[in-house]
């Protein structure tokens, strides 16, 4: 009788394991929101989203910022929603994925409505998305602490207009580059940028040599900022690159036409091979 009772405790933890581990989850067990017509609901990721998807209900959704999706029942689409009853809706961030059942409200009194639903981790399933190593608010925290480094001096720097435009620091982390660059109006004119390029260009030797150059798109940027009066500083980050000796990574700050003030600033490779580490 003491060996049954044994196997019979041995059985049932064996099965209540299988069943933690088991790889399916039914829409039943997902969180269920309710929703109604004519309310917004917000979903609230702590880092940005990179793909949602609505099933079900007759929903509408978009994201007004990069780390928020907003859905709503489709206008006049009271019936088809109440004949659905139930959706889903899938949230993948950068290193999870979470899933909610939708539920429509027929009386806001019995099945109370949210208008936000803040993505906590009981609600997330881990992922390792391939290419996505640091998440935005990974860039963030290392940008932020590049912000509180001084220098006497700065790593590269090209003046022009009564402007300067320079680098002052260089970070890696993982497989990213992190790029310090300020600018400074001594002029009384302010400053309307219209963008902050970057390309990998050959290494100018006279104006009679054709110059090939490739642009770099950036992984994150800290400030989205339009105008400055005196001082502009952001942090910049890319993929981890390299490039030959003959040419270089150059950054360009333009001003809004119609002005010619346009600054360019040259870093050679070497700078990159001596950046520091986080």
């Amino acid at each position: 009788m003491k060996n049954f009772s044994i196997y019979l405790v041995l059985l049932l933890c064996r099965l209540n394991v299988s069943a933690q581990q088991s790889p399916f989850k039914a829409v039943s067990e997902l969180p269920t929101i309710y929703i109604a017509k004519e309310m917004s609901l917000h979903f609230i990721a702590p880092e940005n989203i990179v793909y949602a998807d609505l099933s079900g209900l007759p929903l509408s959704g978009d994201m007004p910022v990069k780390n928020i999706l907003r859905i709503k029942l489709v206008k006049d689409s009271s019936d088809r929603a109440e004949a659905a009853d139930q959706g889903l809706v899938t949230i993948t961030g950068e290193h999870f994925i979470a899933q909610f059942r939708l539920v429509y409200s027929h009386d806001a009194f019995l099945q109370p409505v949210s208008s936000q639903i803040e993505i906590v981790p009981e609600f997330m399933k881990p992922l390792d998305i391939e290419g996505i190593s640091f998440s935005g608010k990974d860039f963030r925290a290392h940008a932020l602490a590049m912000l509180n480094i001084r220098s006497a001096k700065k790593r590269k720097q090209v003046s022009r207009f009564e402007m300067s435009f320079a680098l002052n620091h260089i970070f890696t982390a993982g497989d990213y580059i992190f790029l310090d660059l300020e600018a400074k109006n001594r002029s009384n004119l302010p400053y309307d940028i219209d963008a902050v390029r970057f390309s990998i260009r050959d290494r100018k030797i006279n104006k009679a040599t054709n110059v090939q150059s490739f642009p770099l798109e950036t992984a994150f940027q800290l400030y989205d900022i339009n105008r400055f009066e005196k001082r502009y500083r952001n942090i910049f980050v890319f993929k981890k690159l390299t490039f030959p000796g003959d040419k270089v990574l150059q950054a360009e700050l333009s001003e809004k036409q119609t002005s010619g003030r346009v600054l360019h600033l040259e870093i050679p490779y070497k700078e990159i091979l001596q950046a520091d580490s986080f």
